[in-house]
């Protein structure tokens, strides 16, 4: 996970991007960017977090629609299969 130093925008130039920036955009997405320290924390967690969650916590989908009928789960890894009944 990262903010990338550069870019190349809509009209092919090439952009920088600064520290400031970076740490601000990282901070939005929830990071602790107080120290080097916690901000490797932070991105242990969110590793953890991606590993043990199942099914994402928000599935949208229009109520008119049939396209979805199907939700993804991501099982943990050596896990057995297993029927799941979903009531919506």
């Amino acid at each position: 996970m990262g903010i990338l130093p550069r870019y190349t925008d809509q009209q092919g130039h090439t952009r920088h991007t600064t520290d400031i920036t970076r740490r601000a955009l990282l901070a939005a997405m929830g990071f602790d960017v107080s120290d080097a320290a916690s901000l490797r924390h932070t991105v242990q967690a969110r590793k953890h977090d991606s590993h043990t969650t199942i099914i994402r916590p928000v599935e949208v989908c229009r109520v008119q629609s049939r396209e979805r009928d199907t939700l993804s789960v991501k099982l943990p890894r050596g896990s057995r299969p297993t029927a799941y009944h979903l009531v919506v």
